[in-house]
């Protein structure tokens, strides 16, 4: 047998009533909240795309971001390093968008610096420059993480090596695969980290 509760709004209920009624509640809430976000989903998926192809919306949330957690980076402050023991002895293959098949030793790595000026290099290029090696730990955008034992070009000496120092005053630094498959952005301050 329930017992009779006296509520603040002076009305007496069962327990199960006031579990029907605060059900209700949720439930309501739910479902507005479900309706908001779809209706605020579509004003956002409708707006014109800025010059770079996303939502004016988007872009302000994206730079107040960017704002927000470059007031946390530190140009002094780097990324913390570990001992070669310590890297899998696997590397984590994520995917292969991108990469399908062996490597093409005849690959030319094209380095935009302004409209209609473009930089052409091959392996034997990049291999003229130190190589670097690195442990630390890889933190992928997908949220897994894993120590890691990584040996190439530091890009601080590839911008010297081919005059791209002027290009450093730029915000981004965009990559994408021969095939346009893949492509991904950092920002300059992290990509210039030893």
């Amino acid at each position: 047998m329930s017992k009779a509760k006296v509520n603040n709004d002076g009305k007496t209920r069962t327990v199960q009533q006031e579990i029907k009624r605060r059900t209700v509640i949720a439930f309501s809430v739910f479902f507005a909240c479900v309706i908001a976000g779809g209706f605020g989903f579509a004003w956002l998926y409708n707006q014109p795309p800025t010059a770079d192809n996303v939502q004016p919306t988007l872009r302000k949330v994206l730079t107040a971001n960017e704002k927000l957690f470059g007031m946390f980076y530190s140009k002094t402050r780097e990324a913390k390093t570990f001992k070669k023991k310590d890297a899998v002895e696997e590397v984590r293959v994520n995917g292969d968008v991108g990469i399908d098949g062996d490597l093409d030793t005849t690959w030319r790595l094209k380095v935009a610096r302004s409209p209609g000026d473009t930089l052409v290099l091959t392996l034997d290029d990049l291999k003229t420059l130190p190589k670097t090696e690195v442990v630390f730990d890889f933190k992928c955008v997908e949220g897994w993480s894993e120590v890691t034992w990584w040996g190439g070009v530091r890009f601080s000496d590839f911008m010297k090596k081919y005059n791209l120092v002027p290009q450093t005053a730029m915000h981004y630094v965009g990559m994408i695969t021969p095939d346009e498959a893949y492509y991904v952005g950092n920002d300059m301050p992290s990509m210039l980290q030893p």
